[in-house]
């Protein structure tokens, strides 16, 4: 985390001194170097813990709107008053705010794709271990290709995202091995549950803070609100 931030502080200290570098292929790596670096952000999920990431990205295209307006107004300015154009060309300050605005929201997209991936892979498993519950009238202990836990509250998980960013995804079956969930962790306090088990139909919802509301298994839309998830795979939802 600090060795990102010291990037992005090394990376402000480029875009100050940007336009005193003469030498036009220094100035050009310096115009695309920052805003390039930002790509990183597609594999960095949103989080309490990656804030100091994602909040400096946010404030940088801020600043990038602002920077095309001011730039874009001035160029009008001496353009209405017949001036002589100072610097490089308009359409060449313009190219880095303009690449950080595009790749930052870019990569929110990115990020956002990856974590509704993580949700259907979530349920495409569930589907699959439903079958096995059914035809073998009990859950499976563990999920073929996952990591296994020695913890209580997990049986084991994987790490997926489909366009980047990958999240955590845990499933626990009951002591019985007639029921199970697999649980996809979105942050620090939202997660989206998939249950079933034998002679169970699916189930799936959202958790945010402790307060669940029902999904649609199909379309993944919310429905309703509903009560908290059963204590059985809820033992110690925080350590996830």
């Amino acid at each position: 985390m600090l060795i990102l931030i010291s990037i992005y502080i090394a990376l402000l200290f480029i875009v100050l001194i940007t336009y005193k570098i003469k030498n036009p292929y220094l100035q050009w790596f310096f115009i695309l170097c920052p805003p390039l670096s930002l790509l990183i952000l597609v594999w960095i999920p949103w989080d309490i813990g990656t804030t100091p990431i994602w909040i400096p990205a946010i404030i940088a295209v801020l600043f990038s709107l602002i920077s095309i307006l001011v730039k874009t107004v001035a160029a009008l300015i001496r353009k209405g008053k017949r001036k002589k154009p100072t610097g490089p060309p308009l359409w060449i300050k313009l190219i880095r705010p303009v690449l950080v605005i595009c790749i930052v929201i870019g990569a929110f997209t990115l990020v956002w794709l990856s974590l509704k991936s993580a949700d259907v892979y979530a349920v495409e498993i569930a589907r699959q271990i439903q079958n096995s519950c059914d035809v073998n009238s009990v859950c499976p202990e563990i999920i073929e290709g996952w990591k296994t836990s020695d913890r209580e509250w997990v049986s084991c998980s994987i790490m997926y995202g489909k366009y980047g960013a990958k999240y955590p995804i845990r499933y626990k079956v009951s002591d019985d091995r007639c029921e199970f969930s697999i649980a996809v962790r979105h942050n620090i306090d939202e997660r989206f549950y998939v249950t079933g088990g034998v002679n169970q139909e699916l189930k799936a919802e959202y958790s945010v803070c402790g307060n669940s509301t029902t999904v649609d298994v199909n379309t993944l839309e919310r429905i309703d609100s509903v009560e908290n998830l059963p204590q059985w795979f809820f033992e110690d939802p925080m350590v996830f």
